[in-house]
């Protein structure tokens, strides 16, 4: 892995969902920040598309980083104040590093 390629930094966030207790029911959604680490961030695709007399943009990005064993899909990365949902994550080399594959709508 080239160390001077990871130049920019992404938090790493696990998502907390509780139920609101004043008395509505409602699922409150929280982001706690797990780590902040160092990344190579390479945009991979962007795709618009209608849904419901709606157009939506989003985008698809690989986030490379160290190896860390708790990156799984049921975290998000923060990067350039956009939330970035985790699709997938692969093993490069022998724990060497982490490809992350995330999509983030486009606002």
């Amino acid at each position: 892995m080239d160390a001077g390629r990871m130049n920019r930094r992404v938090e790493v966030e696990r998502v907390d969902k509780q139920l609101d207790t004043s008395g509505s029911g409602e699922e409150l959604t929280e982001y706690v920040r797990v780590a902040t680490v160092w990344s190579d961030v390479r945009q991979l695709r962007g795709n618009e598309s209608f849904s419901g007399m709606q157009r939506f943009a989003e985008v698809t990005h690989r986030f490379r980083m160290r190896y860390r064993k708790d990156v799984t899909p049921e975290y998000t990365l923060l990067y350039q104040d956009r939330r970035f949902d985790i699709v997938e994550v692969l093993e490069v080399g022998r724990l060497e590093g982490l490809d992350v594959l995330a999509t983030a709508r486009a606002e």
